[in-house]
């Protein structure tokens, strides 16, 4: 998920899908974001979010909020809708680490849930405290971590290497901790 949906991972501009090729639950405002404090996102889900502890220097929390469902996202539409999205952006100059949770119902992660577009050259085995994990990365994409927690499907993004990536989603705490 992109901080500000109007900007790629290089800061330049990219247009918005237009109205006719969105779904008509979001048209209707059922996939609306609702920017809110991490704390007060919390009190709409059924599932207490998380945030990271630590981060490396220089990142601030931006954008955070939820959304009763999340849109199809994903190049082609490769990743589903989920219910209840939680969202935190930090960012640090043009560098953004995105924090992502959503319910997962009885689904896993597709194989590649980021799509053909966005195939990683690379993709690794990880852990989070405890749980398989799995990095992609590759040239013009930005690094990706994602594992399962129970119910909770979870994302962590940011211009960095594995090691980095599972520090900040192993440092993951309640809202509210």
């Amino acid at each position: 998920m992109a901080a500000d949906a109007d900007l790629d991972q290089r800061g330049t501009s990219r247009s918005r899908p237009s109205t006719s090729r969105r779904s008509a639950a979001t048209r209707s405002g059922q996939l609306r974001f609702v920017r809110e404090t991490p704390e007060a996102a919390a009190t709409k889900l059924s599932y207490t979010p998380l945030l990271p502890t630590e981060l490396p220097d220089g990142f601030t929390l931006r954008v955070s909020g939820w959304a009763p469902r999340s849109a199809i996202t994903g190049p082609e539409g490769s990743n589903p809708e989920y219910p209840e999205l939680f969202a935190a952006v930090y960012r640090r100059g043009w560098e953004h680490v995105d924090v992502t949770q959503r319910l997962g119902g009885g689904e896993d992660w597709p194989s590649d849930p980021f799509g053909g577009e966005c195939a990683f050259q690379l993709i690794e085995k990880a852990t989070v405290n405890g749980k398989p994990a799995l990095y992609g990365a590759r040239p013009g994409v930005q690094p990706h971590l994602w594992w399962r927690d129970g119910e909770v499907l979870h994302t962590v993004s940011g211009p960095f290497p594995k090691g980095v990536l599972v520090r900040i989603a192993s440092s993951l705490a309640p809202v509210g901790s």
